[in-house]
């Protein structure tokens, strides 16, 4: 008889195998038509010291995880960037278009997408933004006006929580004799800071427990509760809370599967409100400034006309069009410019196609500066979604577009443009599953078979979720600061009342009951007969406007035939965004584009709907 490790192999094998082949199959029937998948890179160090790179590709709810690679003692540009085309390459030569590639934004990672950019220029090379919602939250630590306060928020969080003999349970006592509960002080970890906004709130919202326990300890308190007796703390705490909340929900956010450019550019501008609503507090100018400075960093024509094309977002996208900025116009941004922006990105996804490209433009154009009733169809179908709603609406909505006939071109942009994913916490989460498969003391597993059984496994979760039988959402959230309501008498547990916030890109949504989905194709088909062509409009050449009679010719694609240095060679070429001369390179301050009116309001006022 064979022994079991003899059998492991072949059946293991066999099992990866099975999954990677259905797995590729989902992938290439989903990307049969104007649909691109995006390439996820990220380093990871296992328990034996290994560093792994890990790549996932994704397009909607799929994902086709790729073998773990170990990563060289070289740390450059041009290395990272020659791993990242090894496994575009391999996704070439697999059949999946691909269409984005996100990285996390170290030094090295940087360069190797500039490097790339010029190679594949039909492809997008972006950074994640969960990430950055992650630096950002480390410069509020890093503020000299806030950043003690909260460090001794944490520690003393921390001195509580590891007391579990003495402090934990005096601050118990306290809690539930002043609230009628116990309400869990919450830390924070090392490499994660969204959970920052738990912690602070978690001490905010027993405050009076708290300054009563610190009381009752005295003398015996450790050193780091003794801000807690301090009122001059506790309103520091309050603003630095206040600060944080709309990182932490924005991070929740950012780190789905199903967030999009569109709500990338909504999270920027809400928090962007936020901040300014409160930027004669003391210490916000400068986390105010550093906002700035990332959002003028990014490739903002994507994010613009992402927000324009979402269904979700077009009627906010109207309002900031019509906005008149005669007195401080912001160069580009207006619908002829954004329409021929997007003539160029079409010809990036899909070069060679001229014609088409230039009937973007005026489709894009009468999009967002005509049809009323088209507008008033995009409201009732997507009444009561926000961007904490999961599920491709826009996908379904641009599909049903696209098959009617009306807009194709348009359509096939709007849909590459919405599928880009935007974050590397997918990988992230591949990450998890290997430090749970390769452990300390199980530290001698091959990369071949720690990539064997994450398909397996992924595979697997994918199944149940197209059955509808997937996990449950998961608890990240935003939790609430208020101090609880006090109580003299013994009362039943409050409930926690935190806002509720997107659970992690692994969830999923129920299936749509068939009788829903065929009333909203019902509505879309019957919103979309009223829209009919008004014969007496001609869109013929003679009556085009001058910005769209533009005649567009992609970029001739680059021959890919000289193989990158393996050493790292100093001024090698790359793509500088801020030197382009053509429409990628327009910058949008988020203070021109979303800040107050003469009247001393917002034209879209982005945190009512957060």
């Amino acid at each position: 008889m064979p022994t079991r490790r003899r059998l492991a192999g072949p059946l293991l094998a066999a099992a990866a195998s099975s999954s990677q082949t259905r797995m590729l199959g989902q992938m290439k029937a989903q990307l049969s038509g104007a649909l691109r998948g995006t390439l996820m890179c990220d380093g990871y160090e296992r328990d034996d010291r290994v560093h792994v790179m890990g790549s996932i590709a994704g397009v909607l709810g799929l994902r086709y995880v790729l073998e773990a690679k170990e990563e060289g003692s070289a740390h450059h540009g041009l290395a990272a960037a020659s791993a990242i085309s090894g496994v575009l390459d391999r996704l070439k030569s697999d059949g999946l278009a691909i269409g984005a590639v996100w990285t996390d934004d170290a030094g090295q990672c940087g360069r190797a997408r500039r490097i790339l950019a010029l190679r594949y220029p039909s492809l997008v090379f972006l950074r994640c933004m969960a990430h950055q919602m992650n630096l950002l939250m480390k410069h509020v630590l890093l503020d000299t006006s806030l950043g003690p306060t909260i460090k001794a928020a944490v520690a003393a969080a921390l001195t509580i929580t590891r007391s579990s003999a003495k402090l934990l349970p005096l601050a118990k006592a306290s809690t539930q004799r002043i609230y009628g509960s116990t309400l869990a002080i919450l830390t924070v970890c090392e490499t994660r800071r969204s959970p920052l906004q738990m912690c602070l709130a978690s001490l905010l919202r027993v405050r009076g427990a708290l300054l009563c326990f610190a009381t009752e300890v005295g003398s015996a308190a450790p050193l780091a509760l003794a801000p807690l007796r301090q009122e001059i703390f506790w309103r520091k705490l309050e603003l630095a809370e206040a600060i944080v909340r709309p990182l932490a929900h924005a991070t929740f956010i950012l780190k789905r599967d199903d967030t999009s450019l569109a709500d990338a550019f909504f999270v920027y501008g809400g928090i962007f409100q936020h901040l300014e609503s409160m930027k004669h507090r003391t210490g916000i100018s400068g986390f105010y400034h550093n906002l700035e400075r990332r959002w003028m960093s990014e490739e903002q024509p994507l994010f613009v006309l992402a927000f324009c094309v979402h269904p979700r977002y077009m009627k906010m996208a109207r309002a900031l069009l019509d906005v008149d900025r005669r007195g401080t116009p912001v160069a580009h941004f207006s619908s002829p410019c954004l329409s021929n922006a997007a003539a160029g990105y079409y010809l990036k996804w899909f070069p060679g196609d001229s014609a088409a490209a230039s009937a973007v433009v005026q489709q894009l154009f009468d999009f967002l500066t005509d049809d009323a009733v088209r507008r008033n169809y995009l409201r009732q179908v997507f009444e009561g979604q926000n961007q904490g709603d999961h599920g491709w609406p826009w996908f379904k909505f641009w599909s049903f577009v696209e098959k009617t006939g009306r807009c194709i071109e348009l359509a096939r942009l709007a849909i590459t443009l919405l599928a880009c994913k935007l974050q590397t916490a997918s990988v992230e989460r591949l990450f998890k599953e290997w430090g749970a498969q390769a452990t300390e003391n199980r530290n001698r597993m091959a990369l071949s078979t720690m990539t064997a059984l994450t398909r397996i496994k992924y595979e697997h979760e994918d199944s149940k979720r197209q059955a509808g039988t997937g996990r449950s959402r998961t608890t990240n959230r935003v939790i609430n600061a208020e101090e609880r309501p006090r109580t003299t008498a013994q009362a039943s547990p409050l409930p926690l009342g935190g806002a509720s916030v997107p659970a992690d890109a692994d969830d999923t949504d129920e299936d749509e009951p068939s009788g829903a989905a065929a009333n909203t194709l019902g509505e879309w088909a019957a919103s979309l007969n009223q829209v009919e062509e008004d014969p007496s409009e001609d869109t013929a050449s003679d009556g085009c406007p001058s910005f769209m009679s533009f005649d567009f010719k992609g970029p001739e694609m680059p021959e890919l035939a000289q193989p990158l240095p393996t050493e790292d060679v100093r001024g090698y070429p790359q793509e500088v965004l801020g030197t382009l001369s053509n429409f990628r390179a327009a910058k949008f301050s988020l203070l021109h584009l979303l800040g107050r009116t003469a009247g001393g309001g917002y034209s879209v006022d982005l945190r009512d709907h957060e």
